[in-house]
């Protein structure tokens, strides 16, 4: 291929690109700020007329340490997918505006709006009543992004700064990477997404699904009294973890 058909081929690509990076930030909103939010319901939220379950957590770190000691709990994988998900899922961010950016955009710019992006998701869900703010999230997100801008740097050493290169095999991998982050997604955030729902009971004013329920069985101690001796009897209690 000569280099004006090439110049031009790239242009094509860049325009791709850039309407995969809006997709891409739509699926995020959705999955990230809305959550299990119908779309209807979304003026109701936004006006305070209908609220949902909020926390906040600002402690650095905190989450990593109940994340680590639910694993050693023995729910190992299941902790692990929650903090890569939170990682991964900002991944594209990084990569994708990497391969857009013009020369003036650097790889600190990239972080620093990944950043406010999930600086606005946090403190969305807190305003509106529509999940957790967490500073760990941010600091996963965060993570994430800077993953995406180091798959592209190794990417465009392994081309040898071909452009027109890296913009095919970015295609191939966002097909095969778009395939199976779908089959996850279904799966695993399918009514997050509208693809699929499941029965759900409000706990303490939290929204927890049935498929996602993690329930752990500890024993707590509780003293009974007898005419004869006083007895401890051990009674189960159940934490819930959406």
């Amino acid at each position: 291929m000569n280099k004006e058909k090439q110049t031009k081929a790239n242009k094509y690509f860049k325009r791709f690109f850039w309407a995969v990076f809006l997709f891409y930030l739509l699926i995020l909103i959705k999955i990230v700020l809305l959550k299990d939010t119908d779309l209807s319901a979304v003026p109701k939220f936004l006006t305070g007329e209908k609220k949902g379950f909020r926390s906040f957590n600002l402690i650095p770190f905190q989450t990593f340490l109940n994340f680590s000691r639910i694993a050693g709990s023995g729910n190992f994988l299941w902790s692990i997918s929650n903090l890569l998900g939170n990682s991964l899922i900002f991944l594209p961010f990084g990569y994708l505006l990497a391969l857009l950016k013009s020369p003036k955009i650097s790889k600190r710019k990239i972080l620093f709006l990944s950043a406010l992006l999930s600086l606005f998701f946090e403190t969305s869900q807190y305003v509106f009543y529509l999940g957790s703010a967490d500073i760990d999230d941010l600091l996963l997100n965060v993570l994430g992004a800077a993953a995406g801008i180091l798959c592209f740097h190794i990417l465009t050493a392994l081309c040898r700064n071909d452009l027109h290169r890296i913009y095919l095999i970015s295609l191939i991998l966002g097909l095969l990477s778009f395939a199976g982050a779908g089959a996850i997604a279904y799966v695993e955030f399918g009514s997050r997404l509208g693809l699929v729902h499941y029965k759900s009971t409000v706990i303490g004013g939290e929204d927890i699904q049935k498929k996602s329920l993690v329930i752990l069985v500890t024993l707590c101690p509780e003293v009974t009294e007898s005419s004869a001796a006083p007895a401890t009897q051990m009674r189960p209690s159940a934490i819930l973890l959406s």
